[in-house]
């Protein structure tokens, strides 16, 4: 009986023992947030006369996802397609070369920040390990920073300029690889001295070529020199987006009133053309509509406003567009540069209604030479805005200046002498 009772104590002792060891974090303990990084890496950075048959290990701070990694990675110059990855629980990488790599030559392996740990955490920022095969290590340097929407991820490609005249990023393998970090900067080191043209480039398929319209894409300003008296280049940024390679076409036309056509395109244009009343003409069966005035619709750069004469209701006609241009300056395509709509015997019995002013209402900072541009939603007779048109300071003395009209819905005000500086204005314009 009395083993029986013993037993039974250390049973429930046992039990209040186990429930109390489970307080604590829930099971898996805190969310790991920690990106990995690399903690060793042999031959190390910086060393020279590495044999040519070099087995190159990288060890990480914990366990990796190895396609991360291998997407992630990069060595240049490149060393042909038979690159094995050989890993040891997913914490320690060996690069094997399938050929001797080559006499005197730096070479740099770059494991990019897209590198992520089994928790989708991504390394912070790029490594990088530079050795030469021979007794020098180049020293050249390049960094910046990508700007975007999303910048995580992107690669800096270099072309050395005297091996390749023209690189075509959709074509051409970089001779450099590297990528941005979370924040955007980007670095090269241990480049060769020569001069380069670098790209930004979101290589979302991991295909090593750039793919208009897929791939996010920026341009470097200029080409970068690195010489013996200048072997560092720093402030290289690029701001990448996705190429519009695309015609603009004419979706449609439609009538709101019986003085007023809205074509819609198939994307933003420039304005450059679309305000020539000379650039339309409307047609109907055996006559045509006279285009009085053309305005780009200020919040959406894809419409464009037509005032006409007076159309007759029902009747069929087709606007044509002779020419337009988006804001990659691709021009209209020849085809999709027409529509059909139907006249309105809507009455015009709208208001005129001022839209916005740039610059804005309580602007501060203003150019003292800045013009005042003025919108509106309709065409607007420019003999009555001028007259009654008031800029003037708060002591109330006017300032004198030139109104000129692109179009009828907009004018702006150019003052003939200097805004004095540090001085408030109000421009004032009666409804009627």
């Amino acid at each position: 009986m009395n083993n029986l009772l013993k037993n039974l104590f250390i049973l429930i002792f046992g039990a209040l023992f186990l429930t109390c060891a489970n307080q604590g974090f829930p099971p898996g303990g805190p969310e790991d947030r920690t990106p990995p990084s690399v903690v060793y890496a042999y031959p190390p950075s910086d060393t020279t006369n590495i044999p040519l048959d070099v087995q190159v290990v990288v060890e990480f701070s914990e366990a990796v996802n190895p396609r991360s990694c291998e997407d992630a990675l990069f060595i240049t110059p490149f060393p042909g397609e038979n690159v094995k990855y050989k890993w040891r629980r997913d914490k320690r990488l060996t690069i094997l070369f399938g050929k001797p790599l080559l006499k005197d030559r730096t070479y740099i392996i770059t494991i990019g920040a897209g590198t992520k740990d089994r928790r989708n955490n991504m390394m912070d920022k790029s490594f990088t390990l530079a050795f030469s095969t021979g007794d020098v290590l180049d020293q050249g340097r390049l960094r910046g920073h990508v700007y975007g929407d999303r910048v995580e991820g992107a690669q800096i490609w270099a072309y050395d300029l005297n091996e390749i005249d023209v690189p075509n990023p959709a074509e051409n393998f970089p001779l450099y690889v590297t990528q941005a970090g979370k924040d955007g900067t980007w670095a090269f080191t241990n480049m060769a001295l020569s001069r380069y043209r670098l790209f930004a480039v979101m290589d979302r398929d991991f295909n090593n070529k750039y793919n208009a319209e897929y791939d996010l894409l920026g341009v470097a300003a200029r080409d970068v020199t690195l010489d013996s008296l200048n072997s560092a280049v720093d402030k290289i940024n690029f701001r990448i987006a996705l190429e519009d390679t695309t015609p603009p076409m004419l979706s449609a036309a439609r009538a709101p009133d019986e003085r007023h056509v809205d074509l819609r395109f198939s994307e933003a244009l420039r304005p450059d053309s679309l305000i020539d009343i000379e650039n339309y003409v409307i047609t109907g069966n055996a006559d045509s509509l006279a285009v009085l005035n053309a305005s780009i619709d200020i919040s959406n750069a894809a419409v464009v406003h037509l005032t006409t004469s007076r159309q007759d209701s029902g009747k069929s006609y087709r606007v044509h567009v002779r020419h337009a241009l988006d804001t990659s300056w691709h021009p209209l395509l020849a085809d999709s540069s027409s529509a059909v709509f139907q006249g309105s015997g809507i009455p015009d019995t709208t208001r005129p209604t001022y839209i916005a002013m740039q610059p804005g209402d309580s602007s501060k900072f203003v150019f003292l030479d800045a013009p005042l541009h003025f919108f509106f939603s309709k065409a607007m007779n420019p003999e009555g805005i001028q007259k009654h048109l008031v800029v003037a300071d708060t002591l109330g003395d006017t300032i004198v200046g030139k109104v000129s009209w692109p179009e009828k819905t907009h004018f702006y005000f150019t003052p003939v002498e200097k805004y004095k500086p540090e001085t408030f204005y109000l421009v004032t314009l009666p409804v009627d």
